[in-house]
């Protein structure tokens, strides 16, 4: 994209000089360079959104990896919890329950402080500073 950039002004500059030594009139002149120009903002404009979009692209890679660890770790922590423990993490993570006729609808949250407490029992504290991380 750089290259191509470089190479439009080229001709901008290419230009210019043939309507200086009056190889073309001013409407053409005029004309040829606002065509020019447009393509050269389109480009730049082109560039800073595939930048963003790169960059976007990086965060959500750092995110992702991010969220994979803490996966890992709450899956260790769980894996070494006791009974008790585990009961106390669904007590926390079921809003409520709601049957009808012949479903059931199982509804959750996910309450930051209240996962302190227990990863912290399970003896994962460093969750929790991945977890208000996240804020």
């Amino acid at each position: 994209m750089a290259a191509l950039t470089v190479q439009l002004r080229q001709q901008l500059e290419r230009l210019t000089d043939a309507y200086l030594r009056a190889v073309i009139p001013l409407e053409e002149y005029q004309r040829r360079r606002c065509d020019l120009e447009q393509r050269v903002t389109a480009l730049v404009g082109q560039e800073e959104r595939l930048r963003d979009d790169a960059e976007r692209q990086r965060q959500l890679a750092g995110l992702a990896a991010s969220l994979e660890a803490f996966r890992a770790r709450v899956q260790g922590g769980l894996d070494q919890a006791t009974f008790e423990q585990r009961h106390q993490l669904v007590l926390l993570l079921i809003d409520r329950v709601v049957v009808t006729d012949a479903s059931v609808e199982i509804r959750y949250v996910l309450p930051m402080h209240g996962l302190l407490i227990v990863f912290a029992s399970v003896g994962i504290v460093q969750l929790i500073h991945l977890i208000r991380g996240y804020r």
